[in-house]
Parts: C-alpha cells; structure tokens; sequence
C-alpha cells in the first residue's frame, strides 16, 4: 500500500511537469503554424485566382534587391566580425593582453544592451542619418559588429585556450615552422569555433529587426523588415506570413548548420591527445615583452575604440551641448516637451513599459521553470536544448506576426488586450531563462529530492529548504535578464504594441522619423535611459553574476 502512495506520489509531478511542458511547446509552436496555415491559405487562394497580384508582391525587383541587401548586410556584418574578432580571440586565449578577462568582458557587455540603444550609439558617432544608401549600410554593419565581435572573441578564445600544448611542442621539435604549425594543427583545430562562430554572426544578422530599421531607414530593406512592412503597413498577412516562412526555413538551415558545427569540435576530443589550457611557464616564455606590449596596446585600442567611441559619442549627444552638460533632453522628455512626440505621456509610457517588462518577467519565469527543471532528465535534455536553441533563433518578429494572426481571431480578437504584448514577450524571454536556469538546476543532487520525499515534506517545503536556497541567486539574474529584454524589445512590440499605448523603443522611433540635430539628441537621450534600464536590470538582482556565460535574443 505504501508502495503504491509513492508511486503515485512520483508520477503525479511528472504528469504536471509533462502538462506544463506541453503548454510551453504549444507557445512556440502555434504561432509558428499559425503563419504555415496562413501562408499554405494564401498561396493556394491566390494561384485560384491566377495568382498574379502574388507574383507582382514577391517577385519582383524590389524583392530582389531586398534579398541582394540581405544576403549583403550578412555577408558583411560576418566578414568584419571575424576579422575584428579572430585576432583579439587568439591574443585573449593565449593570455598575451593584460587583462584579458576584462578585455573579454568589455567586448561582449554590448550584446546585453537593447538593439535601440546600440543603433543610436552608431546614429551619434556620424551626428546626423547619412544621406547615402553606403552610408546607412555600414551604420548597420556597425551596430552589428558591436554586437557580435565580442561573441566571436569569446568562442575562438575558449578554442585558443584548448589548444594541444604537446603538439606544438612536439612539431616545433621537428623542425616545422611558424606558418606550417598554423596551416596543418592550428587552423584546423580552430575551424570549428570560427565556423560556429560565423554561423552565429550570420544567424543574428540575418534576423536583425531595430538596426535595419532604425538605421536603414525607408530605402534600407531587408527580409526581416519587408515582413513587418508588408504585415503593418501595406496589410497583406498572407504575402507577409509566406515571406515568414521562407525566412524560417533560412533560420532553421543556419541552427542546423550551427549544430553542426558543435559536433565537428566534439569530435577533436577523439584525437587522444591531452587538451589543457596555453597557460605553462613554456608557452609564456616564447611571448617576447615587446610583443606582448604592443598585442595588449593593439588589442585594447581595438576593443575601446570598437565599443567605448560609440558609447561614448551617445552619452555626449545626450547631454553635451555647445560643449557643456546639460538635462535638458531628459527633462524634455518628461516634461512632454518633444515634438515629434506630442500627444504622448511619456511617464505613462514609461511606467507601462516597466509594468509590461514586470509581467513578461513573471510569465517568463513561469514557463523556464519547470522546463529546466524537466531538462534534469537525461532523456529530455536534448530536446530541450534543441528546442531552446531554435526558440533563441526564431526572430521576435515572426513570432510576433504569428501572435498577431492568432490574436485576430475566430473565436476571440485579443489584438485590443493590454495583455498580450507582455505575455509574447515573456515568451520570448523564456529560453533565454531555461538556459541561466538549467545548469544550476542539474547540480540539485537526486539523494536530496529523493531524501525530502522519503520524509513526507510537503511540496511548498521541498521548494523551500531543498530547490530555492541554490537557484536563488540564478533565479534573480534570469528575472533580470527578461526584464531587460522585455524593456528594450522592438520586433514583436512593432506587431503587437496599440497604437495608442506606444512602446519605450518605439518612442525612439518616432523621434528619428523627423529628423534634426535637437531630435538626435533627445533620441539619444531616451536610448541611454532605456539601455540604464536593461543594464541594472540583469546587474543589480544579481550582482552581474553569470553575464558572461550567457547568450540572449536580439529584437
């Protein structure tokens, strides 16, 4: 009889845990279907009808052009990325910068700062939009290689630093030289990370939403953007959601390929030779001081000049002015003193955001929970790590052209509800928490769950004294984190947000659409304000605990 009350007592939280799993797979994939529905709808309806008006929409030179700029913009944001972030990889990696873990840290702060913020930094670097078409295309490359040069640095240094130590030795003593160990051991035993990492630059660049479209302007369009333009601007969801599933399909070939990738590093830990850190008194001995010197010198002014002079030129265009500090910006901005944003209470939309971020936060913790806490079962580690990965690769905006066809109805239109763009991005903020989450929930020893159990306690007291003193701290770093992605998400709040309860990120937006020195500035001012928001956010929870082991979604 005690048998069976334990055996019932087991199986009753895995039917919950499998029901709740359950519902967080529905979140992500009923939109995803929705769109599928809606373009499978579309295609079929318009070829009926002979289906030239879809061919005038996507084919065309326009499209053309739009997936030439696509194609453009990746290719470039990746060719820059790697050449800014293979070089400061090797010198992080092999320890011969002063300060590396610094220097590391200060490359890969910009990914946790809102796209918004970013793009301005590039906006105050040039003081004005340029007028050319060249001009806004390496703005975006820009703010991409903002974003992405110090993932790259992070992924070929942790490479770098696995590096065989005896096999270099070892060739060195037979004689081959610099060039030949670099051709025939190293490059091939780093090509995995500089594949993965391209493959990650390409995959963020690819569905960049709030640069294109901050930056770019109207003549600047990519896939991402086209989607949004033809869903809210010309109203044609069918030819947006066919759009969207080419889209996905390019994202699902780039996650493949990325896993790909993964596997091909796995397999070097076959090759029976012992990896250890280039940390030995040898490996330190063959770095001349001078060179040392001028790779530290080299390697911090790439990295101050790559992320402090945006930066820096933002906060000055926020404040400075005819060479002197000033609030006015900002007291414009709650004083309501704005033009391009007359009509608007910005302190209404301030605390709507912070309340909306609130609510996604909780909504977000809600779904990562349990699904890390599932993760602890060998046989659905995996398929929660593959679905948490293609979840981070899916575009915030699809996911929030899906949200917007489900919400339309039948049976119910929930496009007016306050409710629904907070809860989307909660939901788009979850992965990002299973992934700070799991690990620390795997560490939970089994014999303290089980030890609880066989004592009765109940399961408020189990959550107490055995599952939140270690997830605490963790817990606290994820909340901030979706609250941070929440405050500066841009690509599914252009779907969902009212018109008439506009977004913090949009504000920005309507500021640059008339554009002057005095709303450049007044932009810059309301970026920096919302990047100080996503910054304490994930820092001040937490203590910044964990920042650097962390990847994220981009708006």
């Amino acid at each position: 009889m005690a048998g069976n009350l334990r055996v019932a007592h087991l199986r009753s939280p895995r039917r919950l845990q499998n029901l709740l799993l359950g519902l967080c797979v529905l979140c992500y994939a009923a939109p995803l279907l929705r769109i599928a529905v809606v373009a499978a709808q579309t295609l079929v309806r318009r070829t009926d009808q002979g289906g030239g008006d879809l061919g005038l929409v996507l084919v065309n030179a326009r499209m053309a052009r739009i997936i030439g700029l696509t194609c453009g913009q990746t290719l470039a944001s990746v060719v820059v990325c790697l050449g800014i972030g293979i070089p400061l990889g090797w010198a992080v990696g092999r320890r011969t910068v002063h300060g590396s873990s610094v220097l590391g840290a200060l490359l890969l702060a910009p990914f946790a700062l809102p796209t918004v913020t970013v793009a301005l930094a590039m906006f105050a670097i040039v003081g004005s939009p340029p007028d050319s078409l060249s001009g806004r295309f390496l703005l975006i490359v820009g703010a991409h290689a903002l974003f992405n040069v110090g993932l790259v640095v992070r992924t070929v240094a942790l490479a770098v630093e696995a590096l065989p130590v005896q096999a270099e030795e070892a060739a060195a003593s037979l004689g081959a030289s610099a060039k030949s160990r670099w051709l025939h051991l190293r490059l091939p035993l780093l090509s995995p990370a500089i594949a993965s990492s391209a493959l990650l630059v390409a995959l963020l660049s690819l569905t960049s939403f709030g640069a294109v479209v901050l930056l770019g302007g109207h003549g600047m369009t990519t896939l991402e953007v086209e989607v949004w333009v033809l869903a809210t601007r010309q109203f044609d969801l069918g030819a947006a959601a066919l759009l969207a599933v080419g889209q996905f399909f390019l994202v699902v070939l780039l996650l493949l390929a990325f896993e790909r990738t993964a596997r091909w590093s796995q397999q070097w830990s076959g090759l029976g030779i012992e990896l250890r850190p280039l940390q030995s008194s040898t490996t330190k001995a063959r770095v001349y001081p001078t060179r040392a010197g001028l790779t530290s010198l080299a390697s911090w002014a790439t990295a101050l000049t790559l992320v402090g002079v945006p930066l820096g030129a933002l906060v000055m265009r926020s404040g400075f002015d005819n060479g002197q500090w000033t609030w006015s910006r900002y007291v414009d901005l709650f004083g309501n003193k704005v033009v391009p944003l007359r009509g608007v209470d910005f302190v209404e939309v301030l605390w709507r955001s912070v309340g909306n971020a609130g609510v996604a936060t909780v909504v977000a913790t809600l779904i990562a929970v349990p699904v890390a806490i599932a993760s602890r079962n060998q046989r659905v580690t995996r398929p929660v790590n593959r679905a948490t990965s293609l979840s981070l690769g899916v575009p915030a905006t699809l996911m929030g052209l899906g949200y917007l066809l489900l919400a339309s109805g039948p049976p119910v239109d929930l496009r007016s509800s306050r409710w629904l763009l907070p809860v989307v991005q909660g939901i788009l903020a979850a992965p990002i928490c299973v992934r700070i989450l799991a690990p620390p929930v795997s560490q939970i020893g089994r014999g303290v769950i089980e030890a609880a159990r066989t004592l009765n306690s109940s399961g408020i007291d189990q959550a107490v004294r055995v599952w939140l003193p270690p997830l605490l701290r963790p817990l606290a770093f994820s909340a901030g984190c979706a609250f941070a992605f929440s405050i500066g998400e841009f690509g599914a709040s252009s779907f969902l947000a009212r018109s008439g309860d506009p977004t913090l990120t949009q504000l920005v937006a309507r500021i640059l659409s008339r554009p002057s020195v005095v709303s450049l500035s007044q932009a810059c001012a309301l970026s920096l304000l919302i990047g100080t928001l996503a910054v304490g956010a994930i820092v001040l929870p937490s203590g910044g605990v964990g920042l650097l082991r962390v990847g994220g979604r981009r708006a």
